[in-house]
């Protein structure tokens, strides 16, 4: 921890030469320090001008709410609430004017909502809370009871579950950063069946494989060549349709259909 702090201490204070040479300030009250750990007990206090900036367990940044077990769960709480706030409105939507105006509700205020640094929080085991909230809204606009399957009509109306956005979202992350990436026929010519796929990292412990990079590989390479070698024009299209059809209510059952 110590060599951790004298790190911090010593990139502050380059940041302080940058805003002296530029007549900026740092403004302490809205400056937060995040320590990214197991354990919750693990603090850490940076002195700044007189000041300690003292570490938090969760920060909002851009508003994506992280905390410092990167499990992504307190900003899944805060948009499963979001979302179930507006499962009430869009009854009254629904009842009351149309079909044609929920639809449009739901991809202004929940789908653009879902969307949103999914890339992320995508791959978080608490997303399966975000489906069954994101369910319940389809049964209300379509008048469906509590009971009924939705992924009949997720396919029917051309609605992506939640699943299905976060795979999108992972393939187009590669697609437009494909100069963070290495391929496999890097290291040797031979055409084999992985000879243009990517190279994922390495990595035996779970927190690394939790990263966007490593599990934007895993989807990317997952998806037929046919899809992945089409320009950045049509490639959004295809791949919505080819979600759309599937309705995946995991990111297990994609692994598992692209197999």
């Amino acid at each position: 921890k110590e060599i951790l702090l004298k790190r911090v201490i010593d990139n502050i204070n380059t940041l302080t030469e940058y805003f002296n040479a530029y007549d900026l300030t740092l403004n302490i009250q809205k400056t937060q320090t995040l320590l990214f750990a197991n354990r919750s007990n693990d603090k850490i206090s940076i002195p700044y001008k007189g000041h300690n900036l003292t570490s938090k367990d969760e920060v909002v940044l851009l508003g994506l709410h992280i905390d410092k077990k990167l499990d992504w769960k307190c900003h899944i709480d805060i948009l499963a609430k979001k979302i179930a706030s507006y499962c009430y409105a869009m009854k009254v939507i629904r009842d009351q004017i149309n079909e044609t105006a929920a639809l449009s509700a739901y991809y202004a205020y929940i789908h653009s909502r879902l969307k949103y640094g999914i890339i992320f929080w995508g791959n978080s085991s608490d997303i399966s809370r975000i489906l069954i909230l994101q369910k319940r809204l389809i049964r209300t606009m379509y008048g469906m009871h509590s009971k009924d399957s939705c992924k009949g009509v997720f396919i029917s109306k051309n609605i992506l579950t939640v699943i299905s956005i976060y795979v999108m979202e992972s393939v187009l992350f590669v697609s437009d950063n494909k100069d963070l990436f290495l391929q496999c026929n890097r290291d040797h010519n031979h055409d084999t069946r992985l000879y243009k796929n990517l190279k994922s990292e390495k990595c035996n412990y779970t927190f690394i494989q939790q990263n966007v990079k490593f599990n934007a590989v895993k989807i990317y390479n997952s998806f037929p060549m046919a899809i992945r070698n089409l320009p950045r024009n049509k490639l959004k299209s295809a791949l919505k349709g080819y979600l759309v059809n599937k309705a995946f209510y995991s990111v297990q059952d994609f692994f598992i259909d692209s197999s």
